[in-house]
């Protein structure tokens, strides 16, 4: 009987515990108002679009206001955002915001859900912003989501009233999630050309035959020439446009990420025309 009864408590336990992790699951998350955004662009959520899936793929959550426009590669539009408030992570005072296109309006304030994005085929870090979930603020706090970005209408993003204000929405968040780590790993820029060529992986001359570019980083095909390090040759690679030209030679230094795909090792000395003085400077310096 007492084994019987030991077992019945152990079920018993067992079924709270399922109930308190789904009720926590759960409250958690926020539902959404149900709005078929226009816009030209194509998310970044490969899941259902609900608060808990953009909290997912969210490292900083912060109130900012948008003060002017930038370009990365002389190509790519991002936003100047002034830091209001860091809500969930730390960031700087100004951050850059990459939307995907004109989804934001100069001078006005949002809640942005964003993911670092450094690598070396941008001269600058910035951020990626969830163009699916454009979250403006209203004067006396009221939040308001970007319905047709074409006339820039808004409508209200939860159902539960009480959120749509931002200092509820704020308390929810530190209540309820902690920050995502970024697998992102920050830019480094190596002192001098001997440790550039110590942490590159591969090290060759190329001839560049075909550039296929997208807003200011191109797919590169090309021909190797000459290697001075490491041994693959079978591979595409990105690079800044803006620094190529289809029918040049170059001198590149690159790293394998850890899918084994090579990118530039530094974002500045890592990519050198074939027949300027610091190609000539660095070809000595690789032949000692």
């Amino acid at each position: 009987m007492k084994k019987q009864l030991g077992f019945g408590i152990v079920i018993l336990l067992c079924l709270i515990g399922i109930f308190v992790f789904n009720f926590s699951f759960a409250k958690s998350d926020l539902k959404l108002n149900p709005i078929e955004m226009k816009k030209s662009n194509m998310g970044i959520l490969n899941e259902k679009l609900t608060f808990k899936n953009v909290m997912k793929t969210t490292n900083e959550v912060l109130v900012g206001r948008v003060i002017g426009l930038d370009e990365l590669n002389e190509s790519r539009k991002v936003y100047n955002v002034a830091v209001e408030d860091d809500i969930l992570g730390e960031t700087q005072n100004e951050v850059l915001v990459y939307v995907g296109e004109e989804l934001l309006e100069q001078g006005s304030k949002y809640v942005f859900f964003l993911q670092p994005l450094s690598s070396t085929v941008y001269e600058k870090d910035f951020y990626v912003q969830h163009p699916e979930f454009i979250i403006k603020i209203g004067d006396n706090g009221e939040l308001s989501r970007l319905a047709n970005a074409y006339e820039f209408t808004y409508e209200k993003p939860f159902t539960d009233e009480k959120y749509n204000q931002l200092s509820t929405l704020k308390s929810f968040i530190k209540k309820n999630f902690k920050q995502n780590v970024s697998e992102n790993q920050s830019v480094i820029q190596y002192k001098n050309k001997e440790q550039l060529l110590q942490q590159s992986d591969l090290v060759m001359e190329i001839l560049i035959n075909e550039i296929d570019d997208d807003r200011g980083i191109s797919i590169v095909h090309f021909v190797v020439l000459k290697k001075y390090k490491g041994d693959k040759d079978d591979f595409d690679i990105l690079l800044p446009t803006n620094q190529i030209k289809q029918g040049n030679k170059y001198l590149i230094f690159l790293k394998e990420n850890e899918d084994g795909s090579p990118t530039l090792t530094t974002r500045n000395g890592s990519l050198i025309e074939v027949g300027t003085s610091q190609y000539n400077d660095t070809i000595k310096l690789i032949n000692k």
